[in-house]
């Protein structure tokens, strides 16, 4: 059986093609589950906003956009790097794969 999952709520970004599942509610950061969501793992290490709105994959990495600009984690979603840092605040919503480019859907809150 499957469980409710962390914090409960709306889910903003989930991952269910495959195992690990992943799990981004919203504004509680970002979860992963190996055991079919019965139980789940918080993974924001070097994450600077939880409010996570768009999930890809694309391996060996893990991206993820949030209010902050994009993270990628190398390790399965335990550590995340902001990669969009030449970029100045911005709302990442989307993530698109095409070929070996990531291409990230923004606004901008001014």
């Amino acid at each position: 059986m499957v469980g409710d999952g962390p914090g409960g709520g709306y889910i903003t970004c989930v991952r269910a093609a495959a195992s690990p599942l992943y799990r981004g509610p919203g504004g509680q950061g970002f979860f992963t589950s190996v055991d079919k969501g019965a139980h789940w793992t918080e993974v924001t290490s070097g994450l600077t906003s939880l409010v996570v709105h768009a999930f890809i994959a694309k391996p060996p990495y893990l991206f993820a956009g949030t209010d902050d600009g994009v993270f990628r984690s190398m390790d399965g979603g335990t550590n995340w790097l902001r990669v969009s840092a030449d970029i100045p605040y911005i709302l990442i919503y989307s993530l698109a794969v095409v070929g070996s480019d990531v291409f990230a859907g923004a606004s901008s809150p001014g």
